[in-house]
């Protein structure tokens, strides 16, 4: 009983010892790290530092206060904060300037002198575009016979307007 004991202390342990290695910041060496010239990484809910945990070692380590890691925790997620303000900056003059690149060349194609120029001609063209009316409602269109002879007869009546109406042949 008391190995299994003893193997479930070594697995915390070397958890915790990990824990430390991979989410703590390095410090001023402890006086163990110092002598065997490693690197002394403190993790901020320890007092030891993660070569004393993993060797089962006393550390006397000065770790950073709970206020000092709040600290620069606040400074990291301000700097993360100006980072994506600035990148969605960015983005926006990139396509304000893709807008401005694509509506200047149209501007120029026009023979037009400024963009207020094109505004205008581009409304002009909407309202334009709006006046068209489409006739709605229920066409009543007459049923082509399949019969060769009621066909010819359909045809004839349809008026020409005294012309004689050839079918284009398509390849």
């Amino acid at each position: 009983m008391s190995s299994l004991l003893s193997i479930a202390k070594a697995k915390q342990k070397n958890a915790l010892a990990d824990k430390i290695q991979r989410t703590g910041i390095e410090m001023s060496p402890c006086s163990r790290c110092e002598r065997l010239s490693l690197c002394c990484i403190v993790a901020t809910d320890t007092s030891r530092c993660g070569e004393c945990v993993g060797s089962k070692q006393k550390c006397d380590v000065a770790g950073p206060s709970l206020s000092d890691w709040k600290s620069l925790e606040r400074e990291e997620r301000r700097l993360d904060d100006e980072r994506r303000e600035t990148l969605a900056k960015l983005l926006r003059l990139d396509l304000q300037q893709r807008s401005l690149r694509t509506r200047g060349r149209e501007m120029l194609r026009r023979g037009l002198k400024s963009l207020d120029e094109l505004d205008a001609a581009e409304e002009a063209e909407r309202v334009a575009a709006a006046k068209i009316t489409v006739p709605t409602g229920d066409f009543d269109f007459p049923e082509i016979p399949l019969d060769p002879v009621e066909a010819e007869a359909f045809w004839a009546s349809l008026d020409s307007g005294g012309e004689k109406l050839q079918a284009s042949q398509s390849s």
